[in-house]
């Protein structure tokens, strides 16, 4: 699939692991595999020629195992979605540095839990996978904190924040169930926008 730019296969009850082809891909820029059942661990091979264009990688809710690729930091991408997983060990701190307005600007691993699965010193949200929750970081950080002080603490794991996404098309999206936003794709700028914002 040589133009292929995008990948949108989310929601459905696929299985396999993660397509081999997408590592030589040159033209992907959005892949979004998430909410399926795909499985086995992921190819550190993400700094190869054929994906230097991805922009989005939205892995969430799936059964995907083994540590997260360290060259994923080598990539320009502004999302990365990878909570409710199988994954365990540290977020590559090289995705940390690319945090901010030009760089990446939305990163959800499995950093919620006592202890969590995947450490994130700049996660923008930090998921329980046992719990099926997500807070912000700092609230994650806090109630954690909290919670090693008083052992009867009751985290409201009730408690999930609006979380946004940006993909290249109008899109209804969740990372929970109340989790959701709506955004646009404006082809005569190339920015992504919320919704509201282009009508």
């Amino acid at each position: 699939w040589p133009g292929l730019i995008g990948i949108f296969l989310d929601g459905n009850r696929f299985t396999g692991t993660f397509p081999e082809e997408f590592y030589n891909n040159r033209a992907l820029q959005y892949i979004d595999l998430s909410k399926n059942d795909f499985s086995g661990t992921l190819q550190d091979r993400f700094d190869e020629t054929g994906l230097n264009s991805l922009i989005v990688l939205s892995l969430d809710n799936n059964q995907f195992s083994g540590t997260i690729p360290q060259s994923l930091e080598k990539l320009g991408v502004s999302i990365v979605s990878i909570f409710y997983n199988n994954f365990t060990g540290p977020v590559p701190e090289g995705l940390c540095n690319k945090v901010g307005p030009t760089g990446l600007v939305f990163l959800e691993a499995d950093c919620d839990g006592d202890p969590p699965d995947n450490e994130c010193s700049c996660c923008t949200y930090c998921c329980d996978r046992d719990n099926r929750t997500c807070r912000d970081i700092e609230t994650a950080r806090r109630l954690n904190e909290e919670k090693h002080v008083r052992d009867d603490f009751d985290i409201d794991h009730e408690f999930i924040p609006n979380s946004d996404k940006l993909f290249p098309k109008r899109r209804h999206l969740q990372t929970s169930d109340s989790c959701t936003a709506q955004y646009v794709w404006k082809a005569e700028t190339g920015d992504l926008v919320l919704f509201e914002e282009a009508t």
